[in-house]
């Protein structure tokens, strides 16, 4: 009687195991390409949160003077972050209580993009 003793891994063995691996790496290259798109996304949105804050401050401080005409809408740029432009329109809620539509651009990668931010302007 001859007694065999198996010892190491037998090919199909290897072969389920290496195909386990790939599709554990694809899985995880396909999460890190999520997670990287999601966290660009939350870049963008910070700096834009950012950059429309300082915006909507701007405004106030400059038009929240009733005496002050206020125009239908402006427009520019800020000095400290030129890639940003802005567009503000204001529409009238109630007297001396107005809603901010505004408008922020920027590029990116070669592409213009945009976010809209609201906000409300009292004039006293």
């Amino acid at each position: 009687m001859h007694c065999r003793i198996r010892k190491g891994f037998t090919f199909i063995e290897v072969l389920i195991s290496l195909f386990l691996l790939a599709v554990g790496v694809i899985f995880l290259l396909k999460v890190f390409f999520v997670i990287s798109r999601l966290s660009s996304k939350a870049e963008d949105y910070l700096s834009n949160s950012f950059i429309a804050d300082k915006i909507f401050l701007s405004i106030k401080k400059e038009y929240g003077d009733r005496n002050k005409k206020l125009p239908e809408f402006i427009e520019g740029k800020l000095y400290d972050y030129p890639e940003f432009s802005y567009i503000a329109k204001f529409y009238k809620e109630k007297e001396d209580f107005y809603k901010i539509e505004l408008l922020v651009k920027w590029k990116r990668e070669g592409r213009v993009k945009k976010r809209y931010f609201y906000g409300y302007l009292r004039r006293e």
